[in-house]
């Protein structure tokens, strides 16, 4: 299901503090190792739910298997776009949400 939201919706300072806050493991690491690094943690502790934030990391797990249960990507690596078929998301994901970034 993809849906489109007709209004803007606006995030106070207050909220966009909240949500900077890194939640779970994150991991700054080379991909390979990353994904490496992350086949063990979901082994070892079977995580609830894997949410990715960015298109770069979102690929590179992809490409290794590891399927987030949320992904969230704008299409852009350094605020520049890239080449990356958004088709390989519809076929993962069932519900798609398309929302303006305007920064």
């Amino acid at each position: 299901m993809q849906l489109r939201f007709d209004e803007n919706i606006h995030i106070c300072e207050e909220q966009k503090k909240i949500l900077r806050k890194i939640l779970g493991i994150p991991l700054f690491l080379p991909p390979l190792l990353s994904t490496k690094k992350l086949k063990t943690l979901i082994s070892d502790f079977s995580p609830p739910k894997i949410i990715t934030i960015g298109d770069i990391v979102t690929s590179n797990l992809l490409k290794n298997s590891i399927y987030p249960d949320i992904a969230i990507v704008d299409l852009k690596s350094k605020r520049k776009n890239i080449q990356f078929f958004p088709s390989i998301y519809r076929k993962i994901y069932k519900d798609i949400f398309y929302i303006d970034n305007p920064a």
